[in-house]
């Protein structure tokens, strides 16, 4: 189950970089290239999820090494500088005693891969859909364009603020958990 959590995760994942691809592909190609591909039909699916799924995993890892910092200091904030049990025995513990806990903690890391990475995907859709409303594009309106970039810094906020208040409960509920199963 994990395994197939974490597939459909990176999917998402890769998926919601198309609000980040689509500007790229609009500077990059001309309108008949465009509509070609969009021909492809359903031929093209397992091509695209593939895509989607390798893209996922790199924006995952490149959302993840650009939030360390954080994730860093609020473990940290959690668990302490040098805790007597340090938070990676405390994780081992909670998950080796108790597979409905183990199943919880599963559920609070897709939700923090997921909100994280796309609050990166929409991060970099908001500064791209900015280039394409400034720069112009013949396929898409400048309003549009600027529609797209506000909403797309909008849902990237709300998704690292998601980020945060899951990944800082998923520190002390691993807290919790070690203690009441100690």
């Amino acid at each position: 189950m994990a395994t197939t959590n974490l597939i459909v995760d990176f999917l998402v994942i890769g998926i919601v970089s198309s609000i980040w691809l689509t500007p790229i592909a609009l500077l990059a190609l001309d309108g008949k290239a465009i509509t070609q591909l969009s021909n492809a039909g359903t031929a093209s699916i397992p091509f695209i999820l593939a895509f989607a799924y390798i893209l996922g995993i790199a924006v995952s890892r490149l959302a993840d090494s650009l939030t360390n910092r954080w994730n860093d200091k609020w473990r940290n904030d959690v668990f302490g500088n040098k805790p007597a049990v340090s938070y990676h025995n405390q994780l081992n513990t909670v998950i080796s005693r108790s597979s409905s806990a183990s199943e919880y903690l599963g559920y609070r890391r897709s939700v923090v891969r997921t909100a994280r990475a796309c609050a990166v995907n929409f991060l970099f859709a908001a500064v791209l859909w900015i280039v394409i409303a400034v720069f112009g594009s013949d396929e898409v309106s400048g309003t549009l364009s600027w529609l797209i970039a506000v909403c797309s810094g909008f849902f990237a906020v709300l998704l690292l603020m998601t980020w945060k208040t899951v990944l800082r409960g998923y520190f002390h509920g691993i807290k919790d958990l070690y203690n009441c199963l100690s």
